[in-house]
């Protein structure tokens, strides 16, 4: 009867150093040929050799012969080559095995069920190679707030970290991978994340050595530490009318009386555009002595005329849309809303009533320091004007526009 021939598959190519300093966990590495074995007092790697089964035999002869080199055991005097390690008769088509690391072969005999020896597989040589369990001792920070503009950079103290270790963040959702991975040394592993694309959530830090053996660190928050920011802000504002009546009673420059305080809430929470609200009250004065004029003659009429102005002050209510970008040190805000204003004049323009308004707003925000923004950019004031039919023929509204810089606080 013609038998066939063995076939060997050497799958194991790894014994693990498994450190006891943190809480044991199962490893599912079978796919690799191996599986941890945690119900001893110390962990054990258990290998598997497995070979094409034979229909006709009814067990296997298993040797497995281990590699001395010359000096290695001097105890031995044995000179270079293969010695007996393990021989042994099984049925199944595989043998679980817990090896050193070195250099091995092994070879398997059929038996058939009288007895008879078949054809021998021939030696198979593999290797065991020493690797090491990934340990994290500590981690900072304990999680990135997404509101905070900061580097996204988690420093990992811990052993056995290397350069070819694999290291991400792991959610039910999806895998958060570094952009960038510093490793000094094997105590000492760096992480650094890009801020633009960081997903909230909880997650587990993976952290997986050559030849799948890893660690898992759970709960790493990445979220926000407050659901809303406050601005509060000084604005400069001059005067700049630009149709209407009040284009007609005051022509010729820009009015630089004028000043507003605000305070803003925008969501933390990270969305394309960010929403918010803002509050605002703001004074300015037209006249003539208060103006820039475009002509020197305009400038000595003004402060002739020092005792003729109209002193405007408004209270807004605005909706805020702002897109945040570079790690939300700079934005740009649209702004929207309306407003009640009370005017008084003086002088020639003798009026003390209140009126509407409505706004639109475009400013750009810088970080300078922590805390600490720059606003420039411009506020289109809609006047309902009938209030001054008396002095021109301008029709019922004007139009005003503020250019504004902002010294900001946020918090």
């Amino acid at each position: 009867m013609e038998r066939s021939k063995l076939i060997l598959f050497p799958v194991m190519l790894f014994l693990f150093s498994v450190s006891l300093l943190c809480a044991p966990v199962f490893l599912a590495a079978q796919d690799a040929g191996y599986i941890i074995d945690y119900t001893e007092e110390q962990p054990r790697i258990i290998q598997t050799l497995v070979w094409e089964n034979d229909e006709y035999s009814m067990y296997y002869n298993v040797q497995i012969q281990f590699f001395h080199e010359e000096g290695y055991d001097e105890s031995k005097g044995l000179p270079s080559g293969y010695y007996e390690h393990l021989t042994t008769t099984i049925t199944d088509n595989f043998i679980e095995v817990s090896l050193t690391p070195g250099r091995y072969r092994y070879n398997v005999t059929p038996y058939d069920f009288l007895g008879r020896q078949g054809e021998s597989s021939g030696w198979i040589e593999f290797e065991i190679i020493e690797a090491y369990r990934p340990v994290i001792e500590r981690y900072l920070p304990q999680a990135f707030y997404l509101d905070q503009k900061t580097e996204r950079a988690l420093h990992i103290r811990g052993f056995n970290l290397f350069e070819e270790s694999q290291v991400f963040l792991r959610s039910s959702a999806q895998d958060v991978r570094p952009i960038k991975i510093d490793t000094p040394n094997e105590n000492r592993m760096t992480l650094f994340f890009d801020d633009e694309t960081l997903p909230a959530g909880v997650y587990d830090i993976y952290i997986v050595n050559p030849g799948g053996i890893e660690s898992i660190t759970k709960d790493f928050t990445i979220g926000y530490q407050k659901w809303v920011d406050i601005f509060l802000k000084t604005i400069y504002t001059p005067i700049i009318p630009v149709y209407g009546q009040l284009n007609e009673i005051f022509t010729g420059g820009a009015y630089f009386a004028g000043a507003s305080f605000a305070i803003e809430f925008i969501f933390s929470k990270r969305t394309i555009i960010t929403g918010g609200i803002e509050v605002s009250y703001s004074a300015f004065s037209l006249n003539d002595a208060l103006s820039f004029k475009s002509d020197f003659n305009g400038i000595l009429n003004g402060f002739s005329g020092i005792s003729d102005g109209i002193f405007f002050q408004d209270i807004n209510f605005n909706i805020v849309m702002q897109k945040r970008f570079f790690q939300r040190r700079m934005a740009v805000s649209f702004r929207f809303g309306a407003g009640v204003t009370v005017a008084k004049g003086s002088g020639t323009y003798e009026v003390n009533d209140i009126t509407a308004h409505f706004n639109l707003s475009l400013s750009y925000i810088i970080l300078l320091l922590n805390g600490f923004n720059l606003e420039f950019g411009a506020d289109l004031y809609n006047y309902s004007t009938g209030i001054f039919a008396g002095f021109s023929d301008g029709g019922n509204f004007s139009g005003v526009i503020k250019p504004r810089l902002a010294m900001v606080w946020q918090f």
